[in-house]
């Protein structure tokens, strides 16, 4: 197959010069290649951001858990702490009132009213706690 070139001698058959097409062709393929090769380079990027946006939600989400933990077992604490002083406060008037050895010991005075019923509410906040606290572990654990 042959290519006439305008305006040239038509009596001569001359063929049409093919030598640009090689350029044009890479140069086509380069920026096919650079436009492919920004795009995959955002995509990545964006991916990378989503991801890392991710893990940091999952990790200051366990983070408060702990916290919340942590604040939990610190009430815990001092709630046992009270409650173990109300047991030895209870054992020292049961043994006021059945002596086991010695009668003539001075003794302690009675928890009033006002302690007994702030005891008492104390071990019902106590129990109410240890309920949501065995709640949070059986909901963590199913997570």
């Amino acid at each position: 197959m042959s290519f006439r070139v305008a305006g040239g001698d038509p009596g001569k058959n001359q063929l049409m010069a093919w030598e640009w097409v090689a350029p044009v062709a890479t140069a086509t393929a380069s920026i096919a290649v650079g436009v492919g090769g920004v795009f995959f380079t955002w995509l990545t990027g964006k991916q990378g951001r989503e991801h890392a946006e991710t893990v940091l939600g999952l990790q200051l989400s366990h983070e408060r858990l702990l916290a919340s933990e942590a604040r939990n077992e610190q009430r815990l604490e001092k709630t046992y702490v009270d409650l173990l002083h109300l047991a030895e406060r209870a054992g020292q008037c049961v043994q006021l009132v059945l002596p086991v050895v010695d009668v003539g010991q001075p003794q302690p005075p009675w928890p009033t009213r006002e302690e007994r019923s702030a005891r008492a509410a104390l071990a019902e906040q106590v129990t109410a706690e240890l309920a949501d606290h065995s709640q949070a572990q059986v909901d963590h654990g199913a997570e």
